[in-house]
């Protein structure tokens, strides 16, 4: 503002240079990277490390005692898959937070969308991770749909400025 203020967009009724927003500012960047970069690392650290154990047979896994406090992470995978929730988190990742920043709006955005979806689909197609075959349809179901908004999103936006190019045209046409 013209008297040097700050203020929140949302709420104008708050300061940006008040001691308190400053503080949150602080914490949701030491949040920004314990979630989204600490929380894969040590999903990774947690499964790589214990592979071995992990990749047994599934009834053999299941009674392991050094494993039952990471259950979690890989019981719902075959064993060769031990490493799909890391994938998966990424993939999440990318789509939530990644996406988000990518020149929001854009039809660049929901490309890069459909190149995440349409390799996750891919994925989670050549691996069947799951080791039930329903949650294996239903992943590659929800991937394609992901992929198949983000075509109909590109389209919607596509139409739009074909119709914004038309309207431009007929206003210069009345002026001749």
């Amino acid at each position: 503002f013209d008297d040097g203020g700050r203020w929140m967009r949302k709420d104008y009724g708050l300061s940006c240079l008040e001691p308190q927003h400053k503080m949150y500012v602080v914490y949701a960047i030491v949040m920004m990277f314990i979630f989204p970069i600490g929380v894969p690392i040590w999903y990774t650290y947690s499964l790589y490390s214990r592979r071995s154990l992990i990749k047994q047979e599934v009834r053999v896994r299941e009674e392991n005692e050094d494993l039952m406090g990471y259950g979690f992470l890989f019981s719902a995978y075959k064993p060769d898959c031990w490493w799909f929730e890391i994938f998966d988190t990424g993939r999440r990742l990318l789509l939530t937070g990644v996406l988000g920043v990518i020149n929001p709006g854009t039809g660049s955005q929901l490309l890069a969308g459909m190149l995440i979806s349409g390799v996750s689909t891919a994925v989670y197609a050549w691996w069947k991770p799951y080791l039930s075959g329903r949650d294996n349809v239903l992943g590659i179901v929800g991937n394609v749909q992901i992929f198949l908004v983000m075509v109909v999103a590109l389209a919607m936006k596509q139409e739009r400025l074909v119709e914004e190019a038309g309207e431009g045209e007929g206003e210069h046409y009345d002026e001749v």
